[in-house]
């Protein structure tokens, strides 16, 4: 837009800018359908756009417990393993004893032969014919005080030696380290190594 300059007639019109419109008021936008509107500390309104953060928070939580599961079912698979062995390990490591005094007393009998030209025989099983979970002191004055040949401490087990004739003998160690009634049985001979008699699985 141009207009005249009154004071200079020859001057070239003087150039007026144009109107400055006013621009429209701008709309806020509205919210989203999954916005999620919140009261803050301080009483002002605040907004949390909710979209996929509730499908993620599922998503963790169920695989925390998906974890979880796994885990304790772990926990139980290994416990009901690990745990029977465990007590089976400690039945076997008591029970050893038995093989090793069997041993012992083969050798005491062979030793004593060799001295004497005759063997020792221990018919009644000692320190008793009964032996359980329990240790129990050892007796004196029986035939294995003449063999020369006495446990270590304590027994668990109970021993005794027969006589086969003249030229051998066998040896009985007999055991019940976990108390339920079922003895496992050693035995040895002049000629035969210690040997178990029963299963494996009988302490």
């Amino acid at each position: 837009m141009s207009t005249d300059n009154p004071d200079h007639p020859d001057a070239p019109p003087i150039q007026t800018p144009p109107p400055i419109q006013a621009s429209a008021p701008v709309q806020a936008s509205s919210p989203p359908d999954d916005a999620v509107t919140y009261k803050g500390d301080g009483g002002g309104a605040g907004k949390a756009v909710a979209a996929g953060v509730g499908a993620g928070t599922i998503g963790l939580v169920l695989g925390g417990c998906a974890v979880l599961v796994v885990c304790v079912c772990f926990c139980g698979v290994f416990g009901a393993i690990a745990i029977p062995n465990f007590v089976s390990m400690q039945y076997r490591a008591k029970r050893a004893e038995v093989p090793a005094n069997v041993d012992g007393i083969k050798t005491a009998e062979i030793a004593y032969d060799a001295a004497f030209d005759t063997y020792v025989e221990v018919e009644q099983f000692q320190p008793d014919s009964s032996p359980g979970k329990e240790q129990r002191n050892w007796r004196a004055g029986t035939s294995f005080d003449t063999l020369g040949w006495g446990p270590d401490g304590k027994v668990r087990g109970s021993y005794r030696v027969l006589r086969r004739g003249r030229s051998d003998f066998v040896v009985q160690g007999i055991a019940d380290v976990d108390g339920d009634g079922k003895e496992s049985r050693f035995s040895a001979t002049k000629s035969v190594n210690t040997m178990m008699t029963t299963g494996a699985s009988t302490y």
